[in-house]
């Protein structure tokens, strides 16, 4: 155990020297797999949208000059207009592809946006990639993710099968009662919930809950490793949550979702509660 931790840490902290980079010309659209290594999945830039080109939405201006009457004017056409703790969530009418955060509270909360776009940029197989911002993080343009909530949990499964074949049926089967039938803990949502415990890379057996801890923390271990040697999604999301300090338990209803385009897993909100999270200066 103490030798698989080591390990884990090593993994985890690898120099960024270490992580190859595009040429010049091309910009990385997420990760492909080379030999037996994960590298960056280069492509000329001009193949996908960056933020450049974010002036593409015919919106934006409005938005720049004015987040509040932008919000306004979306709900007047007809555009979805949500909110959450902190932000004014906005799928623009005529662009249904995309989704708009928009800060509802001070300034004081803009590293939340702020780090949505570094995590995206990071690491956009994870998380939804930024295509514009405010120059204060006061709104931050993003592709759209569709969430999912326990009404819908089969697509969570959809999403799991898609991203991480494999260590979704190892965790079915490690989560499976003896007679190899479904459990309680094989449910989607409560699936995830081992898959994400066994990202984070400081849990404590007091933030298990109900249950045996010492079980619990042996089956989390083992999805853990063999996360970690599987698939590479699993692998990102372990490192994005040290490096910026992504919380776990949030990590649930709502704040998980499916790329309609790929049937993907992504995190639709970065769920950093604090701009001294995790062990990257980002902010």
């Amino acid at each position: 155990m103490k030798l698989l931790i080591e390990n884990w840490r090593k993994f985890l902290t690898e120099e960024e020297a270490l992580v190859e980079k595009c040429w010049d010309g091309y910009s990385q659209a997420g990760l492909k797999k080379k030999g037996d290594r994960m590298v960056p999945n280069c492509v000329p830039i001009g193949e996908n949208m960056n933020e450049a080109e974010g002036d593409y939405f015919p919106w934006l201006q409005q938005l720049r000059d004015d987040p509040e009457k932008f919000i306004e004017d979306q709900q007047d056409k007809g555009g979805r207009v949500g909110a959450g703790s902190f932000r004014t969530v906005v799928v623009p009418e005529s662009d249904k592809d995309f989704v708009v955060k928009i800060l509802r509270s001070t300034m004081r909360d803009a590293y939340m946006n702020k780090v949505e776009k570094l995590l995206g940029d990071e690491y956009p197989d994870v998380f939804p990639r930024v295509f514009a911002h405010d120059p204060d993080y006061d709104w931050i343009v993003l592709e759209r993710v569709e969430p999912i909530s326990t009404r819908n949990d089969e697509m969570l499964e959809e999403a799991m099968v898609a991203t991480m074949p494999k260590l979704h049926q190892f965790a079915y089967d490690l989560l499976s009662l003896e007679d190899g039938s479904p459990s309680s803990d094989t449910k989607p949502f409560n699936m995830l919930r081992f898959i994400v415990m066994a990202a984070a890379p400081r849990l404590r057996p007091h933030q298990l809950g109900y249950g045996n801890h010492e079980a619990k923390m042996q089956l989390i271990n083992k999805i853990q490793e063999f996360g970690l040697a599987n698939e590479p999604w699993f692998a990102q999301l372990s490192k994005a949550m040290k490096r910026y300090g992504v919380q776990w338990n949030d990590l649930r209803e709502g704040n998980v979702g499916i790329d309609m385009k790929t049937h993907t897993l992504k995190i639709i909100d970065a769920s950093v509660f604090s701009p001294q999270a995790g062990e990257k200066d980002w902010n």
